[in-house]
């Protein structure tokens, strides 16, 4: 961790890259604690939803390597 944070300047673009995925992921951890939530399931439904209808279209469209190229651009361009 020390190494990091001494290169922390350098290294903000490379990291901001991966941001998409922990936000995805703090979205999904949000609903899913063990405090209150209003409409719980109807958010955890949606965000189902959300990315089965995006992952069968890409999936659907574009060959299976170019589609996983294309979520791992997404992904990034979207965490910058």
């Amino acid at each position: 961790m020390g190494w990091i944070t001494q290169r922390r300047g350098w290294l903000f673009f490379p990291l901001l890259l991966g941001e998409s995925l922990n936000l995805h992921l703090r979205s999904f951890q949000g609903l899913i604690a063990h405090r209150k939530v209003q409409s719980r399931w109807l958010e955890l439904g949606l965000l189902g939803a959300r990315f089965a209808c995006y992952l069968t279209i890409v999936f659907w469209l574009l060959p299976s390597g170019m589609a996983f190229a294309f979520l791992g651009v997404q992904l990034a361009v979207f965490g910058l």
